[in-house]
């Protein structure tokens, strides 16, 4: 395998094609694999994609495994709003005779 003289993306330098990232910059010119947190390990917020079940900081928006959006959880307010819903709908069979 040669190694060649490539031109960084980002500051224009010349580096090795097998730099992993540039050395003047620090540019990342590979893709390299994004390390898996265990959920246990990790004293950070985490959240788990529903597709791959692999564990990433709860700020990641996309998996970067499979590519799933990963979403936030339900807010608490949304959550009163529902069951406010619910309750209202309850009384209101019980109102009608339903229930």
């Amino acid at each position: 395998m040669s190694i060649q003289l490539i031109d960084c993306p980002a500051c224009r330098s010349k580096i090795s094609s097998q730099a992993g990232a540039c050395p003047h910059c620090g540019h990342p010119i590979r893709p390299q694999a994004i390390p898996v947190l265990q959920a246990s390990n990790s004293k950070k917020k985490t959240i788990s994609c529903p597709s791959c079940k692999n564990v990433f900081p709860a700020e990641t928006k996309w998996c970067p495994e499979c590519g799933r959006k990963l979403s936030a959880p339900i807010p608490w307010f949304i959550w009163v709003l529902i069951i406010g819903l619910i309750l209202k709908l309850i009384g209101s069979l019980i109102k009608a005779g339903v229930i």
